[in-house]
């Protein structure tokens, strides 16, 4: 499985989803990594049952069944039944903040000028980092783009620094807005659809659910010092870098374009996991080590990236899913180092 560096892959993944139709897309290819127990660019094989144990197993499929409503359809790719209708206010919906500007004369000096208007982009973690950078550079080429923010109160000092940037290039995009999810209560990341919806149907003519054209996986925790577990019962590395972005992108699945990219941050640090997944410690139940929690849910996004690709071939779908190592970046993912 090949991993994509943030310097030019990512921009042109992300730009890839606004190209003509006929145009190439770049298609990651596979290539082994030499493991003595997993080799990531295999499709995951569940040991016989002599090394799962029973609990094991009752674990796994209970992770599955609490992360997501979703169903597998006969082509095997996530999808979940039915599509929200605009959600009424509540405090999580009207805590969801839009820019106010007006003008969309776009000029980029990333992309081409308006290249990316009517492109709908979804990014996760989007208050700091590369989410926030992220979304600057694709509201410069005029998306739509939708930053997620874990609580509500970010959401207005995110989009004031995204409006100041693209200010500061002579540039305005009413089209960028936050909706808050929390990764780590699974309740609330069923219930984004329909924050989703009723903010952007608060900004538009059209109440209906607009296709994403991309959704970036990137919101995530690193080197928790100490073994903490989430509300739903999971160790919180595993739930926030992974079984959050599990369950968001099978409840955003029935909302995606025909051609969407899913981009799932992933990080060289998956080799931290020297023996490979590890599914008698999912949970941390065993042991746990900051590093070690962390390497694991870089390699689950990994192997998320490359089962979920083969179920959408298997289906006839045409959506690229991508994960990527976004090489060493100063970000506040590193706030535990402190």
């Amino acid at each position: 499985m090949r991993i994509l560096h943030l310097n030019g892959l990512l921009w042109a993944n992300l730009l890839a989803a606004s190209a003509p139709d006929g145009a190439k897309a770049w298609t990651p290819q596979s290539s082994s990594r030499s493991n003595p127990q997993t080799q990531v660019s295999d499709p995951v094989t569940v040991p016989a049952e002599s090394t799962v144990t029973s609990s094991r197993r009752s674990f796994v499929t209970q992770s599955l069944v609490a992360s997501s409503a979703a169903v597998m359809t006969a082509s095997g790719i996530l999808s979940t039944p039915t599509a929200p209708a605009v959600a009424a206010s509540t405090p999580e919906t009207t805590a969801a903040t839009s820019s106010s500007s007006s003008s969309n004369n776009v000029l980029s000096s990333l992309v081409a000028p308006n290249s990316l208007l009517g492109k709908v982009i979804v990014i996760t973690g989007a208050t700091t980092g590369i989410g926030l950078e992220s979304a600057k550079a694709l509201a410069q080429g005029g998306a739509t783009v939708v930053m997620t923010t874990r609580t509500a109160a970010k959401g207005p000092a995110a989009l004031d620094t995204v409006q100041s940037y693209l200010q500061s290039q002579g540039l305005q995009n009413s089209r960028v807005y936050t909706v808050q999810l929390d990764l780590d209560n699974l309740a609330n990341v069923k219930s984004f659809p329909q924050r989703l919806q009723s903010t952007l149907a608060a900004n538009s003519d059209d109440t209906t659910m607009p296709k994403i054209d991309v959704l970036m996986n990137n919101a995530g925790v690193m080197a928790i010092p100490d073994l903490q577990y989430t509300q739903d019962g999971y160790e919180r590395t595993f739930q926030s870098n992974h079984l959050g972005h599990f369950a968001l992108t099978a409840k955003l699945a029935p909302y995606l374009q025909e051609k969407a990219r899913i981009i799932n941050v992933s990080s060289l640090a998956y080799s931290f996991a020297s023996s490979g997944l590890d599914l008698d410690n999912l949970n941390g139940e065993k042991k746990y080590g900051p590093w070690s929690s962390y390497g694991q849910s870089k390699l689950e996004n990994i192997l998320f990236t490359q089962e979920l690709q083969r179920r959408v071939d298997q289906a006839g779908l045409e959506w690229t899913v991508t994960s990527l190592h976004p090489g060493a970046v100063n970000t506040d993912l590193a706030r535990n180092m402190m």
